[in-house]
C-alpha cells in the first residue's frame, strides 16, 4: 500500500478551499425545479432553461435589423446531466448539469438540414414510452413531432425570426439560411449530427 504524498495532499487542501468557494457562488435563481428526467423524449425544462439562457446571451451580439445573432439553439440530451434544484442557482450546480467543457459556437445552416437534424432527433421507432437518447433540446423554434407519419415526415417545426421588429414564429423553410446557436460537440457533427457539421 501506497502512503500519499504529504506534499501533495497540500497543495490540493489549499486548492480545494478555492474550488469550493468558487462553486459556491450564486449565478441567479430558479423557482422551479430544472429537471432532465424527460429529456430523451420530449422537451424538459433544463433544456429550454439551457437554451433559453444560450440565446439571451446572444441578444447583445446582434447586428444591423436583427434583435438576435442566432434564430435556434440545439443542445443534445447527453450533454444535461442533473437536475437544478429550486433556490439559488451555483457555478457547482451549473457544472453539475452542464458538466462537459463544450464551447458554445455560431453557425448557418440551410433548413433542409435543419429538418434532417431534427428528424433525426426523433430517432427511428420513436414512441410517448421511447427514449431515442439523440432528443435534441431547443429554444427559438416550435417543433410538433406526428410519429404516425413516415419518417422524413414527422416534423414539423416554426423558427423565430431574427430580423423582424416583434419577434413572431415563421415555417422553417427548406431553402433558408439560418443561424444555429450549439454547444460544439453537435456543430462538430457529435452524436450522429454530422448535418450540422456538413
Amino acid at each position: 500500500m501506497k502512503l500519499a504524498d504529504e506534499g501533495m495532499l497540500k497543495i490540493l487542501d489549499e486548492w480545494r478551499i478555492e474550488v469550493d468557494a468558487k462553486g459556491k457562488e450564486v449565478l441567479g435563481e430558479s423557482r422551479v425545479s430544472l429537471s432532465r428526467s424527460r429529456c430523451s423524449m420530449d422537451e424538459c425544462n433544463l433544456g429550454s432553461w439551457a437554451c433559453d439562457g444560450f440565446l439571451d446571451e446572444m441578444v447583445r451580439y446582434a447586428k444591423g435589423p436583427n434583435w438576435n445573432h442566432a434564430h435556434l439553439c440545439l443542445i443534445n440530451t447527453g450533454g444535461l446531466r442533473t437536475q437544478i434544484l429550486p433556490g439559488n442557482v451555483t457555478t457547482e450546480a451549473l457544472l453539475m448539469a452542464l458538466p462537459f467543457e463544450n464551447s458554445v459556437q455560431v453557425y448557418e445552416l440551410e433548413g433542409r438540414y435543419l429538418q434532417e437534424a431534427l428528424e433525426f432527433s426523433v430517432g427511428v421507432n420513436w414512441s410517448d414510452t421511447f427514449n431515442s437518447g439523440r432528443m435534441l433540446q431547443i429554444g427559438g423554434m416550435r417543433v410538433i413531432i406526428n410519429a404516425s407519419k413516415p419518417i422524413g415526415s414527422r416534423v414539423t417545426a416554426t423558427i423565430r425570426c431574427i430580423d423582424c421588429d416583434v419577434p413572431r414564429y415563421l415555417p422553417l423553410d427548406p431553402d433558408a439560411t439560418y443561424r444555429v446557436l450549439s454547444q460544439n460537440y453537435i456543430g462538430d457533427g457529435g452524436g450522429g449530427y454530422s448535418v450540422c457539421a456538413n
